[in-house]
């Protein structure tokens, strides 16, 4: 299995990016990471919501979260996790461990986290995650379910009807996605970056694969959302070869599968939320399943 690093919170501007999109009552199928995509989705009015990733840790992280969030205030949270100037007595405190380890499930989550509050430094904790400098306004602004108190709560109350969310343990790159219930909408992330490619025809080659395998999971009308581009015009991507930034901003192969079978919406910048410059927005590339009409015989 893939143990890795981390990420504690998400550098995608989740907020904007929910906006373009319609999630109410959606049954969803999210890449889990930092837990901040399906967090986002459910208090956007998302119906469900499904887990998966190469990440085993990440099913711990997102419970985690998912404890702190009903039995933390909104400050307090936010200080677990990112001491302010005035307040580092939360941070990765065992004191507010404590309040919330009663709503993480029983057996290997409940003792993976047991084990790290009451063993692990705060130093050793931080270390549990990818290194980053997090900005708190930014991570505010990326996020919908921390924008203000208000929505904090409303996510505490949805979180109350959620026992169990179910997770799926694989790479996609590397193994079949198949669900047994068929969702509304697929969030990858930037899981596709990950692919490897000899030239840019076998990566396209290789995502339309990927993509096509993975539709087989949404129903007749759901999307898809192939890949998250930061600053996804910016020249900074064409020095790299495969990069799905380079076929979707370059001017040439409009007939590529990501420019004619997909299609991009682009809003403000997870890195730069409030920047106008126009190079500063970020994209993301949606794939509707193509539907075969049937022709009667004659």
């Amino acid at each position: 299995m893939n143990y890795s690093k981390l990420c504690m919170f998400t550098d995608e501007n989740i907020n904007s990016m929910i906006d373009k999109l319609d999630l109410d009552n959606k049954d969803i199928l999210t890449v889990t990471l930092s837990g901040d995509q399906a967090l986002n989705f459910l208090l956007d009015g998302a119906h469900s919501v499904k887990l998966f990733d190469s990440n085993p840790y990440s099913e711990a992280y997102f419970y985690l979260k998912k404890a702190l969030i009903q039995n933390l205030s909104y400050d307090e949270f936010l200080n677990f996790f990112l001491p302010s100037l005035f307040n580092k007595k939360d941070y990765f405190s065992v004191e507010k461990y404590e309040l919330a380890k009663k709503d993480l499930p029983f057996g290997k989550i409940r003792s993976f986290w047991n084990n790290v509050f009451m063993n692990f430094s705060k130093h050793e904790i931080k270390d549990l995650f990818l290194e980053r400098n997090y900005n708190r306004k930014d991570i505010i602004k990326r996020n919908n379910y921390l924008k203000n108190e208000e929505n904090y709560n409303k996510l505490r109350e949805i979180l109350k009807g959620i026992d169990k969310v179910d997770f799926n343990n694989l790479d996609v790159t590397k193994q079949i996605l198949y669900v047994d219930k068929k969702v509304d909408f697929i969030y990858l992330s930037e899981l596709l970056n990950g692919v490897k490619a000899e030239s840019q025809v076998e990566y396209l080659k290789k995502i339309k694969a990927l993509t096509l395998n993975i539709s087989y999971n949404i129903r007749e009308d759901g999307i898809i959302a192939v890949n998250y581009m930061h600053c996804y015009l910016d020249d900074y991507w064409y020095n790299f070869k495969n990069k799905i930034q380079t076929l979707i901003a370059g001017p040439d192969d409009s007939n590529n599968f990501l420019k004619h079978d997909c299609a991009t919406i682009d809003f403000k910048g997870g890195y730069i939320p409030d920047s106008p410059v126009i190079k500063d927005r970020d994209a993301v590339i949606l794939y509707k399943k193509k539907i075969k009409k049937r022709t009667r015989s004659n």
